[in-house]
């Protein structure tokens, strides 16, 4: 979590864009679902080596970023957020879609999050590679369970107000980093809801 970034170099398969917290045009909504009730952390199952289909239902588009509200994104960091970013990015056969969300530009809030979908040949391949490369960087992970397929949350002792949790469910990888008023730890119960709020869509 090198400055709210998330790496691609594990494995070239894990490709997801730099998290860009500046100001930038363009202000969008999300939806206004309820989140539900935070499950409590607890050791996990590593993941099945085998490749599961992703349904065919779900599609890589900027609409996933609906899954989630400013509001919502907001309510979990601990200040508003005004703008939401959409984006997709692609590399070898790859595709993330990589929602931002931010403050007011001029604020003086350092507050951020981006929630990234990224559609994988090899959904467990991108979990552990994403899991490894955040270990590499000295973060601190925790497994969880009941949470997708699997699931762990990563934090640093030099970033204490950032948090990321990563989530696999079939081919789907969600990456969801955050930037918070309050230490990682404090905000990892909101930001298990809004997985929660997403998952049942992808």
């Amino acid at each position: 979590m090198r400055s709210m970034t998330i790496s691609p170099r594990a494995v070239p398969v894990l490709t997801l864009v730099a998290l860009l917290f500046v100001a930038a045009c363009g202000t969008a909504t999300g939806s206004t679902s309820t989140g539900s009730t935070s499950p409590t952390p607890s050791p996990a199952t590593t993941p099945s080596t085998g490749s599961t289909s992703t349904p065919t239902s779900i599609t890589a588009s900027t609409a996933l970023c609906n899954l989630m509200s400013l509001s919502q994104v907001g309510a979990v960091v601990g200040g508003t957020l005004s703008t939401l970013q959409r984006g997709v990015t692609m590399l070898n056969g790859d595709t993330a879609v990589n929602c931002t969300y931010l403050p007011l530009q001029g604020s003086g809030e350092h507050l951020a999050g981006e929630i990234s979908y990224l559609f994988s040949t090899n959904g467990p391949t991108s979990y552990a590679a994403d899991k490894k490369d955040q270990a590499s960087r000295g973060e601190h992970e925790t497994d969880l369970s009941g949470l997708g397929d699997a699931a762990f949350w990563a934090a640093s002792a030099k970033n204490p107000t950032t948090l990321q949790l990563s989530v696999l469910k079939g081919n789907v990888l969600l990456i969801m980093t955050l930037l918070g008023a309050s230490p990682a730890a404090a905000m990892l119960n909101g930001a298990i809801s809004l997985a929660q709020l997403a998952l049942p869509s992808i």
